[in-house]
């Protein structure tokens, strides 16, 4: 399954009203998300 991290945050980002630090938060989550399963 291929996972565009950019795609995936702009359409998080679209539907979610998190603030700035929220979102930062949440990508270093994706990161080490995705390394984990790499």
């Amino acid at each position: 399954m291929d996972w565009n991290p950019v795609a995936d945050y702009q359409a998080w980002n679209r539907f979610s009203p998190l603030t700035p630090e929220s979102h930062v938060k949440l990508a270093i989550i994706k990161i080490v998300f995705a390394r984990a399963i790499a």
